[in-house]
Order: structure tokens, then C-alpha cells, then sequence
């Protein structure tokens, strides 16, 4: 039954998508098509590979439960996501400025990198258990996202110099060389990967021929997969030597770990659904509340809630000191929290969300620091399926922040108040005040950078 229903999520998932790209001429970029992909590979394939490689999990009682949660969360989310194009909500979403300027560009640059390389040394002197620790290596996620998004989109959009494009390439590998150094996720690259491809396609490709745009997307989604098999056929070894092993990319144990990352998310939903609320009760809420307040350090709120994700891997360790964290899909998230009928309410609300996220973001297609800020964090949306909201987003917001609230700041700070205006229409007959024809006549200054 399980292979039977997985298969039919993951055909689902397929389809859908596909209707999206053909019926509303959506991109494969949109936060639409991403969700889609995302589903099928956490549920549908989730359940599929599950049900294939482990059919003994000792958990027959919830094996029906928790596959009709399964098909009930999809169907609702499916449901939300078609209840309309949500204009108004995604109007009320604040949206970045359009353009940056050349001289923008540079100070954002000189601000990311310096908070870059310096937050990653002070990460190198202060303990783990200091309360200063998290706020840095959320510094670091932040400045490595802006440091990064500004090289590429210098290195594909500017028609600048060679000494310029060197700059950039330095900055570059060397952020992608410390963050290979210090971060267990594979997200990051593989954000920064896509974010690069993708703005690539975006600024070069995507008026080109048929053939030449999908060979650069399969290039693209090629490059993410082995990139992806070689972080994690590696980080054992980077982070815990020769005791933590290291697979061959293309090797079939590789290959195996890569699955079981993805059942085991749809094992602890099972788990879940079997030990909420027979051994312990619902988390009423509190396993998103960390989600949102991210920013408040433990040390100020001691008593602040933990995720789900971390709650669910406790009970699954039986220690309250787990060595790493696991997930239970967004659907078993919802479970846990509210129970049967938080997964109907809550993935209607999922699905209302996306569809919103969707419209805002082709409302501004061509905002040149939404869009590659929204690359960036790809990989991070479409795991949100994989469960532990608090980690997906929050992980994914840090690595945009700096990023975004750099550029609503370089645009402060270049704006001019407009010139002040006669008040009342001028005189038939008389030309009209020259402050008012500077006004009409000012325009933004086009920016270098960006197609």
C-alpha cells in the first residue's frame, strides 16, 4: 500500500507541475514549480522508497493513519494553492527596490566580505556554549549569502573589466571554500550553485532557442545532483576525520545515504503519529514559535520553545542531547502540533502561502534583487517539505537578510527627496517653475549590472 501511494503522490506532484508550466506559463523557477518538486521527492518519494527498502518497520498500527495524513495534507494543500491568486495579500508583501547602481553594488560588496571573513574568525575564538556563538554563525550565513550573490551577479551581469571579474572570483571561491570548511548542511553551496546557474539562464538564456534553454537547465540540475552526492559523500570525513568515512560520489553507498535522507523523514513522521498523543501530547503551537523568534538569543529567553524537528528527535534518541536533528515532513510537523485536523488546516494554509509567494514574485519579474536573492534559497523551499520549519526557514531567511536589508539601505542612502513643487497649477500663458521641470525630468540612473 505504501509503494502503491507514494507512487501516486509522486505522479501527482509530477502533474501538477507540469499543468502550472503549461496552463499559467509558469517558470521552472517559480516558488510554485519548486514546491511541486519539493513534494514529490519528500512525500511521494518518501513513502515510495520507504515502502520499497524498509517494508519491516515494526510500526503496522499507524501504517494506515499515516498514509491517509499523507493523502489528506497533499489533497488540502493541492486545494489551497487553487483557491486563487491571493493579488491582495501578495500586494501587501514589501518588495525591494528594482535596481542597484554601480557604486551600490561595490559597497555592498565591501560590507558582506569584511563581515564575512570577520565573523568566521571570531567563530574560531568563541566557545559554542558562549550565548555570542549563534548570533555569529547566523552573521556568517547572512554575510556569505550577500558576498556570494553580489559576485555572481557582477561575474553575469556586469560588462566591466577584467581586474573587476578576478575580484569577484576570489570572493567567490573563497567564500565557498570556508563554508565547505564549516557547514554540516549541504544548502548553502548548493543554493549558491543554483543561484549562479539560474540568474545565468535567466540573464543570458532564457530568450534563446528551445534546445539551448534545456540544455543549460540539465546542465544546471546535473551539476546541483553531483554536487549534492559530493557533499554528503564527504562531510563525514571533513567533519569528523577518518572515523566519519567518505564515500565515492557516484558510489552506490552514496547513492543508499542519499535515499535514507529522504525516508527517514516520512520514518518519523510514522513515529510520530505513533507517540503523539499516546506517550506525550500535542505540541499545541510551540514547535513553530522558535521559527519566529529566531532572533531572540536563549540566553535573554531561557524558557523559549524548541522545534518540532528537535522535540520528535529526543523521543526518537531517548536522550535530550541528540547529535543531530531530525525531521518528520511538513505534514507530520503539523501533526504533531495540532493533530489530524492541523494537517487539514494547516496545508490549505501551506498551499495559500505558496500560491502568495508565487504571484508576488511574478509581479517583480524583473526585480534584480528579489530574483537573485530567491535563487539563492531554492534548495531551502523546497525542503521545507522535508519537515523542521524552524531550521528550513530561518536557515534560509539568514542567508537573504543581509543581502536584502544591505540593499534597502544603499537605496536609503542614495535617495533624494524630491524637489519641493509650487504649490497650485502655474499660469496660462506662463512657463512652469524650473523646480518642477527637474522633478519631471529626473529619472533613476540606469544601473551596470543585471540584463
Amino acid at each position: 500500500m505504501l509503494v502503491g501511494v507514494g507512487l501516486l503522490l509522486l505522479l501527482h506532484a509530477v502533474v501538477m507541475a507540469a499543468v502550472y508550466l503549461l496552463q499559467e506559463r509558469g517558470s521552472m523557477l517559480d516558488p510554485v514549480f519548486i514546491s511541486w518538486a519539493g513534494c514529490g521527492l519528500f512525500i511521494g518519494g518518501g513513502m515510495f522508497f520507504t515502502g520499497i527498502f524498509l517494508p519491516e518497520r515494526g510500526r503496522e498500527s499507524v501504517a494506515l493513519p499515516c498514509v491517509l495524513m499523507m493523502l489528506v495534507g497533499t489533497v488540502c494543500y493541492t486545494i489551497g494553492l487553487y483557491l486563487g491568486k491571493q493579488k491582495s495579500l501578495a500586494r501587501a508583501i514589501p518588495t525591494p527596490q528594482a535596481v542597484l547602481t554601480d557604486a551600490q553594488i561595490w559597497m555592498m560588496w565591501l560590507v558582506s566580505v569584511v563581515s564575512f571573513f570577520s565573523s568566521c574568525g571570531l567563530l574560531l575564538v568563541v566557545p559554542p556554549q558562549s550565548a555570542l556563538f549563534n548570533p555569529l554563525k547566523g552573521l556568517v550565513d547572512g554575510s556569505m549569502g550577500a558576498a556570494a550573490l553580489l559576485s555572481v551577479m557582477v561575474l553575469v551581469g556586469y560588462r566591466g573589466r577584467l581586474p573587476t571579474k578576478a575580484v569577484m572570483i576570489l570572493t567567490l571561491a573563497s567564500v565557498a571554500a570556508l563554508t565547505l570548511a564549516w557547514s554540516w548542511s549541504r544548502r548553502p553551496l548548493v543554493g549558491v550553485l543554483v543561484a549562479a546557474g539560474a540568474y545565468f539562464y535567466r540573464a543570458r538564456i532564457a530568450h534563446r532557442s528551445l534546445n539551448t534553454r534545456v540544455l543549460v537547465l540539465t546542465a544546471v540540475v546535473v551539476c546541483s545532483a553531483l554536487l549534492v552526492l559530493y557533499l554528503g559523500g564527504t562531510r563525514g570525513r571533513r567533519f569528523h576525520g577518518k572515523a566519519g568515512g567518505e564515500y565515492e560520489i557516484l558510489s552506490a553507498q552514496n547513492y543508499m545515504d542519499f535515499l535514507a535522507g529522504v525516508t527517514i523523514n516520512y520514518e518519523v513522521a510514522e513515529f510520530a503519529v505513533q507517540e503523539i498523543p499516546s506517550t506525550r501530547s500535542y505540541l499545541w503551537g510551540s514547535g513553530f514559535v522558535p521559527a519566529f523568534t529566531f532572533w531572540i538569543p536563549r540566553a535573554i529567553w531561557s524558557s523559549k520553545p524548541v522545534g518540532t524537528g528537535w522535540v520528535v528527535t529526543t523521543m526518537w534518541y531517548h536522550t535530550e542531547h541528540p547529535d543531530n536533528n531530525l525531521a518528520l515532513t511538513i505534514i507530520g510537523e503539523w501533526y504533531a502540533n495540532f493533530g489530524y485536523f492541523g494537517v487539514a488546516v494547516g496545508m490549505l494554509l501551506i498551499g495559500i502561502i505558496v500560491r502568495t509567494i508565487n504571484t508576488w514574485m511574478r509581479s517583480n519579474i524583473n526585480n534584480k534583487v528579489l530574483w537573485p536573492a530567491w535563487l539563492l534559497v531554492l534548495p531551502d523551499f523546497a525542503t521545507e517539505w522535508r519537515g523542521d520549519f524552524t531550521s528550513m526557514t530561518v536557515q534560509g531567511l539568514l542567508r537573504i537578510m543581509m543581502f536584502l536589508f544591505l540593499a534597502w539601505a544603499a537605496g536609503k542612502m542614495a535617495s533624494k527627496p524630491a524637489p519641493r513643487m509650487t504649490a497650485g497649477p502655474p499660469r496660462r500663458g506662463r512657463p512652469a517653475p524650473a523646480n518642477v521641470v527637474r522633478a519631471i525630468r529626473a529619472t533613476r540612473p540606469p544601473s551596470a549590472f543585471g540584463p
